[in-house]
């Protein structure tokens, strides 16, 4: 039996050793902080990795957080060699600071925590408005989920930036992530941030999804929860438009959003452009007309009235081909009824051309015109100015 004396000895000495091997674990991590403080990258990412080999440092909260410094300060310092293949620094360092907070319950790194993930969100925003301005949409996204991320640790206390919640949205979208901005875009309507525009970019991302009855739905809940301008009712008028879905309910909107903003002529050039998929094209050419009431100068509602004409005369002319032979009385009032067309399309033409001069819909249409009214040197001059216009 061994005297009580060596018993001691020989637990002091394997304390010891663990002491040791415990101090030998920690002492790449210590090691690598001060390192990555003096901008010695090089040597703190040989420390890091040496640091990573053993088991007890990865549950170290410690580790996590110096491993997140070091892609912070390596961003700061645009370090380009140290940053990992495939992901942006700043998103790296996030992800590590999220390990350590889980391994942080007790928060005891909050203060050391804190002051960078500031920094990391500030930097974040920063990058995501230049990305955005660069209609790098993708990339602004990923910046502002990575500010959401931050956000969500416990020491901000569930404070969010709704800012930045509905910009990641947005982003999400224009980026086709629809999924991503639907969920955003949604919890910026539940709690309440940006009213009508949310609604608009749930509309965008159920769109995007090829969800077309919750897009309306989606809309036609704004309309009451909101008071909404024209957006949300254009909105809706434009899936009616491209789906051919309730076109009786577009036009009702369109009635909305004309009394909202009576001198936006894009509200009755877009009546215009129900009315004629309706098949209406006298209450068509009234709503264009409507337009050039608010203002003259408008090409799209000239043109359309003038196109209407035209085609009403090309319509007649091709009914006639079939008027039997022996009927001529018929036949000749036929082509006298498509030429007063042509003749009713032609000012509106003629004004359309005058403010889009080398829109070829329009000089086309003229050269049909003015060979169908034999205006011959008006014929010449359309079909040398087509010509000059078109590629060789």
């Amino acid at each position: 039996m061994k005297p009580i004396w060596m018993k001691r000895i020989s637990i002091v000495m394997v304390l010891a050793v663990l002491t040791a091997a415990t101090f030998a674990q920690k002492k790449f991590i210590n090691r690598a902080g001060m390192y990555i403080s003096s901008g010695e990258f090089d040597k703190a990412r040989t420390d890091i990795d040496s640091a990573l080999k053993y088991e007890e440092n990865k549950i170290n909260p410690k580790l996590w957080v110096t491993i997140g410094n070091f892609y912070y300060e390596v961003f700061k310092a645009n370090k380009t060699e140290f940053f990992s293949d495939g992901i942006h620094p700043l998103h790296a360092a996030v992800e590590n600071y999220k390990k350590a907070h889980e391994l942080d319950p007790m928060d005891k790194l909050k203060n050391e925590m804190i002051l960078k993930l500031e920094g990391m969100y500030n930097n974040l925003r920063t990058l995501a408005s230049e990305k955005f301005d660069a209609k790098e949409y993708g990339t602004a996204k990923d910046h502002l989920l990575n500010c959401l991320e931050i956000k969500k640790f416990r020491f901000y206390k569930g404070a969010i930036d709704t800012v930045v919640m509905f910009y990641a949205g947005a982003t999400a979208n224009l980026s086709k992530d629809y999924a991503k901005g639907l969920e955003l875009m949604t919890l910026c309507r539940d709690m309440n941030y940006k009213g009508e525009a949310a609604y608009v970019g749930m509309k965008e991302a159920y769109w995007g999804l090829n969800d077309t009855a919750n897009a309306i739905k989606i809309l036609k809940e704004g309309m009451v929860k909101c008071d909404p301008n024209t957006n949300i009712i254009f909105e809706l008028v434009n899936i009616y438009l491209i789906t051919g879905i309730s076109p009786q309910d577009a036009l009702t909107y369109l009635k909305m959003a004309q009394e909202k903003e009576p001198t936006n002529v894009t509200l009755y050039w877009a009546e215009g452009n129900l009315n004629e998929k309706l098949n209406r094209p006298e209450n068509a050419i009234a709503s264009y007309e409507k337009a050039i009431k608010v203002d003259s100068t408008y090409f799209n509602a000239v043109f359309n009235i003038g196109a209407i004409h035209f085609n009403q005369g090309v319509d007649i002319l091709n009914a006639a081909k079939d008027i039997p032979i022996n009927q001529e009385a018929k036949y000749t009032a036929e082509m006298l009824r498509a030429e007063e067309k042509f003749k009713q399309a032609l000012p509106y033409i003629e004004k359309a051309a005058t403010l889009e001069p080398e829109n070829l819909d329009c000089l086309r249409s003229l050269k049909e015109i003015y060979i169908r009214l034999k205006m011959n040197d008006k014929y010449n001059s359309v079909k040398q100015k087509l010509e000059s216009l078109q590629p060789k």
